[in-house]
């Protein structure tokens, strides 16, 4: 999918043919509309393929007056198969002279975002700064994913409360699973902004270098954050876990119980069972009745020691 941004001094529009100054967006593109791109924009071909690439790591490449920032950005599709919450995919970002042209493999919520909202200040024709606030709305999506992480391990925790089974551990493991990648590629991404503050090229402007020193801190809030919820998530799925070790124990030590407590009148029955002269015993024990009210006697005084240990 190929897209065409220009701001007219007041917001982004969206616009059909490739201009001067505008904003090209790439989603999962074809190969007509990347050799479009290339054809129009004189763009590097590698800095247009390399991002589509999913295993893309994060980095700056710069080549002929032409720059490309690869960052990991969140994408909110649930993966089913690899049972994660979350996943990230590579956002390439190229800057020329004359345009800048943003590529991803998939479709990601942060490019629409940007211009739904329509901020005045998104311009095309810096296209430097547009490239930093593309890197400060990257951040606060991961800010936003983890605080609803934060929200689905607290209702994980008040159900485990009432019950704690196999599901449980499972959407434990899925969010630190989640957590894992987010923090491979916040740390991937603190890696590139240390670069960008570098550059000096980069935020030629004072208000850039504090909207670059803002997304800074924005990932580093983030990487922290991501921490501080992997350790609460390995607490949580421990004490999943013992909580249904805890239960098989529970279960298993009531069986014992009930075993001991029906084995004494099995036992006495079966002595009658057998081929016995009952004449040999005393009278009261001939008697069937005797006997069983006996048993149960037997069977309830074992019951009562047992209760009173916390065996049932």
């Amino acid at each position: 999918m190929l897209k065409i941004f220009k701001n007219n001094g007041i917001k982004l529009d969206q616009i059909n043919t490739i201009h001067k100054d505008s904003w090209i967006h790439l989603e999962n593109p074809t190969k007509e509309e990347m050799a479009l791109v290339f054809k129009e924009t004189g763009c590097h071909y590698d800095f247009l393929s390399a991002p589509l690439d999913l295993e893309e790591m994060p980095r700056i490449e710069r080549e002929d007056e032409q720059y490309l920032v690869v960052v990991n950005v969140v994408n909110e599709n649930f993966d089913e198969e690899l049972s994660l919450y979350y996943d990230t995919i590579p956002l390439g970002i190229v800057v020329l002279d004359d345009y800048i042209i943003t590529i991803v493999p998939e479709a990601v919520s942060i490019i629409n975002n940007i211009v739904n909202r329509n901020i005045r200040i998104v311009s095309t024709l810096r296209r430097n700064k547009l490239l930093i606030q593309i890197l400060y709305y990257m951040s606060q999506e991961y800010l936003k994913a983890l605080q609803k992480i934060d929200k689905i391990a607290d209702d994980i925790e008040t159900g485990m409360r009432k019950k704690a089974d196999n599901k449980t551990t499972l959407e434990l493991l899925s969010l630190e699973k989640t957590l894992v990648y987010f923090k491979s590629a916040l740390s991937s991404n603190e890696g590139v902004m240390k670069k960008l503050k570098r550059y000096q090229w980069i935020h030629r402007y004072e208000e850039d270098s504090d909207l670059l020193d803002d997304t800074d801190i924005e990932i580093g809030q983030a990487s922290d954050m991501t921490e501080i919820n992997m350790r609460i998530v390995r607490s949580l799925r421990e004490a999943s876990a013992s909580l249904i070790s805890n239960n098989l124990n529970n279960i298993m030590k009531v069986l014992a119980s009930v075993t001991i407590v029906l084995t004494v009148p099995t036992m006495i029955f079966s002595f009658y069972g057998i081929n016995l002269d009952l004449t040999v015993l005393p009278p009261f024990l001939q008697s069937t009745v005797i006997v069983t009210v006996l048993s149960i006697i037997i069977s309830v005084v074992i019951f009562i020691i047992l209760k009173k240990k916390n065996m049932l």
